[in-house]
């Protein structure tokens, strides 16, 4: 089977499932989610090309998560969501810098507070995630910065990692 017939893929870091459909992957994704208490990323073959970003030739989708409620996971519902667009300034201290975007991916809604602790937290897990070319040696820094999204008050907001 290729990519082609299951361009959509849902994984948890470990392990990667192929699905035929974006609303497949993104129902398996929130079961996965639902059981494990953490984030499942959804990804769409996209071809492999020269963007160091193109994970094996995959782009983000979604990031699905899960809430507790009464004492159990749930997938976040359609509206907890926010569609953003960001680019991301990858340093490095024994490699060229490298500039990728992220079109267009679905991630939980950030809390209202951005001083707050979740807010910080949120970002650490739900922006951070997309930083980063492979490299594992030396240390890096990232800036990411929102350059488009469906919440107008996020947009130019810059989130800085690893300083």
């Amino acid at each position: 089977m290729s990519s082609m017939d299951k361009p959509y893929r849902v994984g948890d870091g470990a392990t990667h499932e192929h699905y035929a459909t974006a609303d497949a992957a993104v129902a398996a994704a929130g079961n996965l989610a639902e059981a494990t208490g953490h984030p499942v990323h959804v990804e769409q073959y996209a071809g492999v090309h020269d963007d160091p970003a193109n994970r094996a030739g995959y782009r983000p989708v979604k990031v699905v998560a899960a809430g507790e409620v009464d004492g159990v996971w749930r997938a976040l519902p359609p509206e907890a969501y926010v569609t953003v667009s960001m680019e991301i300034d990858n340093t490095y201290e024994r490699y060229p810098n490298v500039r990728t975007r992220v079109e267009q991916v679905q991630i939980p809604q950030p809390p209202e507070d951005d001083d707050s602790d979740e807010y910080h937290e949120w970002a650490h897990v739900y922006v951070q995630c997309f930083t980063g070319v492979g490299h594992t040696d030396g240390n890096s820094w990232y800036d990411v910065t929102i350059v488009d999204s469906d919440r107008p008050e996020l947009v130019g907001r810059t989130f800085e990692f690893g300083y």
